[in-house]
């Protein structure tokens, strides 16, 4: 017997199903902020603890790939290359001089021994509003009666308002996410011109817009921070060049504190405005279900936690071989949490590791950094499987170069 799906009434009944989903609710377009308000949970709910280490190991565990790694978490390998062969006439092109950045703290770091050591998980999935299920369970089209496959739920939804200006909404109830973006084809567009420094609206503006656009949409701000633009450092006069957008993020804020990702960004709602028009283009969020947390053992280890630094972040990179290797000094450290993916048995869970923020303070003249801050989770785990992890680099004074004749 055949999947009903490898058939052609059963891939009519997934166009059915789709068209449904996008049409079912026909006038949802004119009550989005109570569609939202019904979707969207606070941040301030209360957080459920379990015992230590209750969400088991926090490295990855699936094995992705079989033999060495060369990588992350793969055990590492040594890189051995002794020669390089040109021939045929060809000359060895220009050496272009290696660079490499190196990040310092200088004072004393905490006691780590003194933070909280609450791993926290976020319940990723979300109940898809029981109208909405229901309408779509109980309905007939054409012929198909969607009761009779039984169990339905509802995975994932898009919709798309009609009219002038209009947004669409996409919502992922399996991982919990919240999309909106414009309908593009409800809106016009002039032609285009590159945007210059003068043409900028004051940034203040920006996310004065971003912020009507959320009360507009019956989001709740509870358990978020005031809105930031990231990447500020495109909208200046000496920027190359200016995007038509900025992105405005609101912080997620844990139980007090901050959510930052491991690069040293904060995470939370984003919102994008367009800078002509001061238009919101879009927004994403998590959509939090239950949170839990469990305590796990903390880093003692200094010199751990500085070679961390060193490199920039959990997985950054520092090439102390390098022909010219900046030095880039960050300062006092904040306690924070860190957005962290973990893989395992074929899901992603997000959790929350206990993280410190280390503000970049000074940087070289000549140096290109592009992250504000380094972020270091405080989860020993965690740092010891990337430590251990990372691979050798092989000596490059040893590379020769052999000309063919």
């Amino acid at each position: 017997m055949r999947p009903l799906f490898s058939t052609r009434p059963g891939l009519i009944m997934i166009g059915v199903f789709a068209t449904l989903l996008l049409f079912l609710p026909v006038r949802l377009y004119q009550t989005f902020p109570s569609f939202f308000s019904s979707l969207f949970h606070s941040s301030d709910r209360s957080i459920i603890s379990l015992g230590s280490s209750a969400f088991g190991s926090l490295v990855t565990t699936d094995e992705s790939q079989t033999g060495d790694t060369f990588g992350m978490g793969g055990g590492g390998q040594e890189i051995a290359i002794e020669e390089v062969t040109v021939s045929d006439n060809l000359s060895i092109t220009e050496y272009y001089p290696t660079t490499s950045y190196r990040y310092v703290y200088e004072g004393t770091l905490p006691d780590f021994s003194t933070f909280p050591s609450f791993v926290y998980k976020r319940s990723s999935t979300i109940e898809a509003p029981e109208s909405i299920t229901q309408a779509v369970t109980k309905s007939t089209i054409g012929s198909f009666d969607f009761s009779r496959l039984g169990n339905l739920t509802l995975q994932n939804m898009y919709l798309a308002q009609e009219g002038d200006q209009g947004y669409a909404v996409g919502v992922d109830f399996t991982y919990g996410s919240l999309y909106i973006n414009q309908n593009w084809n409800t809106w016009t567009e002039d032609i285009y011109t590159p945007l210059t420094f003068s043409d900028l609206p004051p940034l203040e503006q920006v996310i004065a817009s971003a912020d009507a656009f959320l009360v507009d949409f019956g989001l709740d701000r509870t358990g978020y921070g005031k809105g930031v633009i990231t990447d500020a450092d495109l909208f200046t006069e000496n920027s190359l060049y200016i995007p038509d957008e900025a992105m405005i993020v609101y912080p997620k804020n844990l139980e007090g504190y901050t959510v930052w990702d491991l690069y040293g960004d904060p995470q939370g709602m984003m919102v994008g405005v367009n800078l002509r028009t001061l238009q919101a283009t879009r927004l994403s969020v998590e959509l939090d279900g239950q949170f839990i947390s469990s305590s796990y053992p903390m880093v003692t280890d200094e010199v751990l936690v500085r070679g961390v630094i060193e490199r920039g972040g959990l997985y950054g990179w520092s090439d102390p071989s390098a022909d010219l290797v900046y030095t880039v000094k960050v300062g006092d450290p904040v306690y924070v949490l860190a957005h962290y993916f973990l893989y395992q048995e074929g899901k992603t869970e997000y959790l929350y590791l206990p993280a410190l923020y280390f503000p970049v303070i000074e940087v070289p003249e000549g140096a290109e950094v592009w992250q504000d801050a380094v972020v270091v989770p405080l989860a020993e785990e965690v740092l010891r499987e990337v430590e251990e992890g990372y691979p050798i680099l092989y000596d490059k004074s040893t590379t020769e170069f052999i000309i063919e004749e």
